[in-house]
Parts: structure tokens; C-alpha cells; sequence
């Protein structure tokens, strides 16, 4: 078996090959086979690392050439490719070398055959698992950079100069904005679906009185004025000390009996209320509201915790219906009120008597 000089040169290079290729890394040796020649040679090197061991040639002509890869082992035969150019061949290791290293053989052999095979051979041999980490990160484009949040996320500083009516719009809608977006600036859990955009339509209604623009119209703001005096008398129902309002409920049948006609008088109105609410959006008593969204959602909202503060007393706290629904809704709707209560006085609107109020002047 004849090692020509230029295979001699091929094995020479490999054979250096063998004492770097422990880092991992890919090489290209010249691969030249003269007609008519027997050639062959062979190398061995490590590859310490898990990953896949790659050797692929191609050469010009049509020679046959076979590819042997041994390693460690009994039996130590890897794997085997022979034939026309191109040629690949891959191994894969899952595991990183046993402590006495993986040192494997590479064979080449050239048959005796007309033609000539020239060429490049190439050697991939895995790389430390750090390494192959880092080469990833640096052909990954950098990470985009984080949005920025939403102005009416924010805290707002009031402008320089501004007036005090101007302030305490601010802090209203400062307040109400805590309770709707977190620290992260995304918005907070709402099961009726209103906060945020209300939180938005605040915030433009809060600058555009920072820059002296007129608010809400009208009908607009004398709408908006029934409906934060509805929320008041919700939570003076809440709040009520009133025998009749706040219980308790009298244990005597015939008593009880009594004092649940009486309480339903007193509390009527406010239902009654709670309905024209709802009724006059959809009139258009408030033409410029009528599209926003998060105002039927709010009513809604209210009436569900009236009913609950409504039946906390008359039915106990385990019986009244919405309890989850009001404890979460309602110092958002509290808030909500003040900040809208910070728009402006509604005009020539008079706040509906409290439920008592409204039963003795019946």
C-alpha cells in the first residue's frame, strides 16, 4: 500500500490536527489522489465534547473513496461511507468524553482506479457546551427593546402653574389609575370590563383641562353628575347605620315582615335610579357618552353592588349574591366617582335625596 507525497502532506496536516482539535472546532484539509494511484492514511484525534462529529469531502473527478471512523470501545467500528464525491458522515455524541478521553481514527482510502480525486476534506468536531451556548447568543439579533407603557399608565405630574381645581383633577385620576394598572404598568383583573377605558377617558378629559380645553358637554356632565350621586347613595347604603338600612333584621316574624316593606320603600328609589341610568345613556340624554363603552359597563357594575349591600342585610352575608364582584369593584367605582366629580360641577343638577330622604318626602 503506497502513501503518495501529497496524501503524505494530507496526513501530515491531520496528523498536527490531532494534538488541537480537543477545543472544538472546524478544519479543511487539501485532499489530492493522482490517477492510477493506491493511496491511503489515517489520524486520530478527540472530540471530548457531546454534539455531532461531522467529516464530509468532495473532489473533483470520479474516483471511490472510503471513509472509516473508529473509536473507543469493543467493538470500536463507528461508522463507514464510501463512494463517489460528495461524501458526509455524522456521529453523535450525547454525553461529554469518559474521564480516559474519546479518541477516535479517521481511515481514508483511495483504490487503485483511473482519474483523479481532488479536493477538500473536512473535519467538524464538537465544541465545549459553553462555547456552543456563547455562539448562540451571538447569532441571535439582541432583544427588542421593552415598550414603552401607555401615557395614561403612567403617573402624571401636574403642569407648573396649574390651577387647583387642575390639581385635584390630577391626584382624583391618579388615584383611580393606582387601582387599575399594577407596577408593571399593565392593566389590573376587571370582571366588568370597564376601568381601563374609563382610566383613558380620564386621562384625556385631565389633560385637555391642563391645556384649557372645555370637558365634557352639557348634557354630558349633567349626566355624569346623576351618576356619581347614584354611586354616593350606593355607598351610603353600604355604610348606613340606619336601623332600617343597615339591619339588623328584627327576629320576630311579624316585625321582620314589617321592616322589610319599609326598607324596600326606602330603597326603591335608588333602584329606580340605578334603571333610568341605563335608560337615559341609551335616550340620549348624554349624547356625547353614548358610544363609550365602559359606561353601561360601570352601571352595571353599581347595580350589582347595590344589590349585594342590599342583601348582605336582608338575606346575610353568605346568602346575598355579587359579594365577590362588589369587594373587588368597589373602590375602583369610589374612585372612579371622585375623579369624575373632579371634572366640574354637573349644571343645574340637584343629587337625588339619599334612599331616606327620598321615602319621608313620599
Amino acid at each position: 500500500m503506497t502513501v503518495l507525497n501529497r496524501l503524505a502532506l494530507l496526513l501530515a496536516a491531520l496528523a498536527a490536527l490531532a494534538g488541537t482539535a480537543a477545543e472544538g472546532a472546524t478544519y479543511r484539509y487539501l485532499l489530492d489522489v493522482r490517477d492510477g494511484s493506491d493511496s491511503a492514511f489515517e489520524v486520530e484525534f478527540e472530540a471530548p465534547h457531546p454534539g455531532t462529529l461531522a467529516v464530509s469531502a468532495e473532489w473533483d473527478g470520479t474516483r471511490i473513496l472510503s471513509f472509516r471512523l473508529d473509536g473507543p470501545g469493543d467493538p470500536s467500528f463507528v461508522g463507514r461511507r464510501s463512494g463517489p464525491s460528495p461524501q458526509r458522515m455524522e456521529v453523535a455524541f450525547a454525553d461529554a468524553a469518559p474521564a480516559g478521553g474519546r479518541k477516535l481514527k479517521l481511515s481514508i482510502r483511495a483504490l487503485p482506479g483511473r482519474g483523479i480525486a481532488k479536493g477538500t476534506l473536512t473535519l467538524e468536531i464538537p465544541d465545549a457546551p459553553e462555547i456552543v451556548e456563547e455562539r448562540r447568543k451571538a447569532a441571535e439579533p439582541p432583544p427588542p427593546p421593552p415598550p414603552q407603557p401607555d401615557p395614561w399608565t403612567v403617573p402624571a405630574k401636574v403642569p407648573q402653574g396649574a390651577s387647583p381645581a387642575v390639581e385635584q383633577l390630577f391626584a382624583a385620576v391618579e388615584r383611580y389609575r393606582a387601582l387599575v394598572v399594577g407596577r408593571d404598568f399593565a392593566p389590573l383583573p376587571d370582571a366588568c370590563g370597564w376601568r381601563v377605558d374609563l382610566l383613558r377617558r380620564l386621562a384625556d378629559w385631565r389633560e385637555g383641562a391642563s391645556a384649557g380645553r372645555p370637558g365634557p358637554a352639557v348634557p354630558d356632565m349633567r349626566y355624569l353628575g346623576r351618576l356619581a350621586a347614584t354611586a354616593r347613595q350606593v355607598g351610603e347604603l353600604r355604610d348606613s347605620k340606619d336601623p332600617i338600612l343597615g339591619g339588623p333584621a328584627p327576629t320576630d316574624s311579624l316585625r321582620k315582615r314589617a321592616w322589610e316593606q319599609v326598607r324596600k320603600e326606602q330603597i326603591r328609589p335608588l333602584e329606580r335610579e340605578l334603571d333610568s341610568l341605563t335608560e337615559s345613556l341609551r335616550g340620549g340624554f348624554a349624547p356625547g357618552l353614548r358610544a363609550e363603552a365602559w359606561l353601561p359597563r360601570l352601571i352595571a357594575c353599581l347595580t350589582a353592588c347595590e344589590r349585594y349591600f342590599e342583601e348582605r342585610v336582608r338575606l346575610g352575608v353568605e346568602e346575598a349574591s355579587n359579594a365577590d364582584l362588589a369587594k373587588a369593584q368597589w373602590d375602583s367605582i369610589l374612585a372612579a366617582v371622585g375623579a369624575l366629580e373632579k371634572l366640574g360641577p354637573p349644571p343645574d343638577t340637584a343629587p337625588p335625596p339619599p334612599p331616606a330622604a327620598a321615602a319621608e318626602q313620599r
